[in-house]
């Protein structure tokens, strides 16, 4: 995927977390889709100034106008032209970190899931911001996975040096502000979903806290509900 109405409000949206506009990276390089009227109103209201000529296909000049001083683009092949090529399915060697990653939909591509996401915190300074939009229901066959609120829970968690700030479900196109909040669990699962047969996106934007933390690789995370409730109920047994 790349910027179309909601993954670009998602971006402006997320800025408010931004402290430092020294470097961003983007998985795959990135590109707006569907430049109309309604596309370009979206600035104003985060009180963002930008000029019609960041409007194109190319995120590049978009980003430079936000205020990113720094920008990478990391890719798996050169097919178009990203700065870095790499396999995030494998431990990335990249002696940089980022003030933003933005992920506007490349991650549901990728197969090694818990290698592309510690790669994330890896590349993250601290204080840093992933921003991630990405597919939640009727996105079959678009790549390898539709995720579930849960994953990001309990990935973007302290022990993995992350602090998860917001996350919605919202349908693909639909008003930002029908976005629903599923940040939380409801008896220990969090079953939170759009009915509807339209496509949905889930958001993600998450901190890095600390370099102190486990790896997802050596230490997965398990679901909420056997972990911090039935195993330990059972252990009490």
């Amino acid at each position: 995927m790349g910027l179309d109405y909601t993954t670009f409000e998602t971006l402006l949206y997320s800025l408010k977390y931004v402290k430092n506009y020294g470097s961003v990276l983007t998985l795959g390089r990135q590109f707006m889709y569907h430049i109309d009227e309604r596309i370009k109103n979206i600035p104003q209201k985060y009180n963002l100034g930008l000029s019609n000529s960041c409007f194109k296909l190319e995120t590049e000049d978009l980003l430079k106008e936000i205020g990113f001083q720094n920008i990478d683009s990391l890719d798996n092949s050169n097919y178009e032209n990203a700065t870095i090529i790499s396999d995030l399915n494998r431990p990335v060697n990249i002696n940089k970190t980022y003030n933003l990653i933005f992920d506007g939909g490349c991650t549901e591509h990728i197969y090694n899931i818990p290698q592309v996401f510690n790669n994330v915190i890896k590349l993250l300074e601290i204080g840093g911001i992933y921003v991630g939009i990405t597919v939640n229901n009727n996105f079959s066959g678009h790549g390898f996975y539709q995720f579930s609120p849960e994953f990001f829970l309990s990935t973007f968690s302290q022990k993995y040096g992350m602090e998860l700030l917001e996350l919605y479900l919202i349908v693909n196109g639909d008003d930002f502000n029908n976005k629903l909040d599923v940040k939380s669990y409801e008896n220990y699962r969090n079953t939170n979903m759009i009915k509807t047969t339209q496509q949905t996106y889930i958001l993600i934007i998450a901190r890095k806290i600390s370099e102190s933390s486990l790896n997802l690789i050596d230490n997965p995370p398990y679901q909420y509900n056997y972990e911090m409730v039935d195993w330990k109920l059972n252990s009490t047994i």
